[in-house]
């Protein structure tokens, strides 16, 4: 059933074999992560909101009009999640802010060698669209391959890369520029 494509998995949790879940799990989670990491900017935090949204997929499936389009629709998902926590986290912010900014793990990298120009291309990401983010994250941040990526985009295989073409230009040229203004 690993071939299976997504719509035929979603009729087949929603039939009763709730294990089903699991492959749309596999197939799905890193793109999921990747979402709720540019919301949270938190390995810890994105993982967390990556399970809920998991889960909350899970839990509303029944509600889900075309099963075809489920990684659409789980990203929307985790897209609205993160706006819910970033949310949160900006009224709690200014409560707890002196113990989250003096926190020296308040905000950790996956890369902590080149934590700057990470913070610096996730700060960059901003000026992208959300199929432009979505495909930067899933291609290079997630590894996964083009194939699932359009998937999710509901985009052919040269939409997708045009897609990533164009947010691989609008980032240069917004971190050149960013540079260029700061010397």
């Amino acid at each position: 059933m690993h071939d299976t494509d997504d719509a035929a998995i979603v009729n087949s949790v929603l039939s009763g074999n709730s294990d089903s879940f699991g492959l749309l799990y596999d197939r799905y989670a890193k793109i999921v992560r990747a979402v709720c990491f540019e919301a949270t900017e938190n390995v810890a935090d994105a993982q967390d909101l990556a399970q809920e949204v998991m889960v909350i997929g899970f839990n509303k499936l029944s509600t889900l009009e075309d099963p075809h389009r489920f990684g659409g629709w789980i990203i929307g998902i985790a897209r609205f999640q993160g706006r819910q926590w970033r949310r949160t986290e900006s009224r709690d912010r200014h409560e707890f802010g002196q113990l989250v900014e003096s926190s020296p793990h308040a905000n950790p990298s996956p890369w902590p060698q080149h934590a700057d120009k990470f913070a610096e291309v996730i700060a960059a990401m901003d000026v992208l669209t959300e199929s432009e983010r979505t495909a930067i994250h899933s291609f290079y941040l997630d590894a996964t391959d083009a194939q699932t990526a359009k998937s999710v985009l509901d985009v052919s295989l040269s939409g997708f890369y045009k897609i990533l073409d164009r947010a691989k230009q609008t980032l240069r040229t917004h971190l050149v520029d960013t540079n260029e203004n700061e010397t």
